[in-house]
């Protein structure tokens, strides 16, 4: 998504992401915020994926330009990150992005009973 958000996918999981191309500011570099994984605004807690919606001013504003983070690597980056974070990819203007993201995610809801 090209706009601030985060992601929901799992009780626990982080995801792991692997630059196949060079990517500069013109290439549509990954963009987060961070610290927001563990604090967000009660609002933006309240919102879940709606926030998206939000104007994404209004979300740097709110938690403050100093931690926004722009991840620009030459091909073979990888990172890893808690989306639930905010964050968001930007549009590639000049030249294209290839991306590789594994996802990894763990069971933690007790035990897994089979019904009659």
């Amino acid at each position: 998504a090209q706009v601030y958000h985060y992601d929901l996918d799992d009780y626990r999981f982080i995801k792991f992401f692997f630059y196949l191309t060079d990517v500069d500011l013109s290439a549509g570099p990954h963009i987060l915020i961070r610290g927001t994984h563990k604090n967000k605004t009660f609002f933006h807690q309240l919102l879940g994926l709606r926030c998206a919606s939000k104007d994404d001013q209004e979300i740097v504003s709110c938690y403050g330009a100093d931690k926004v983070v722009t991840i620009c690597g030459e091909a073979g980056l990888g990172f890893a990150e808690d989306s639930t974070c905010f964050h968001k990819g930007t549009l590639p203007t000049s030249k294209e992005r290839l991306l590789l993201q594994i996802e990894y995610s763990i069971n933690s809801y007790g035990e897994i009973r089979e019904l009659d």
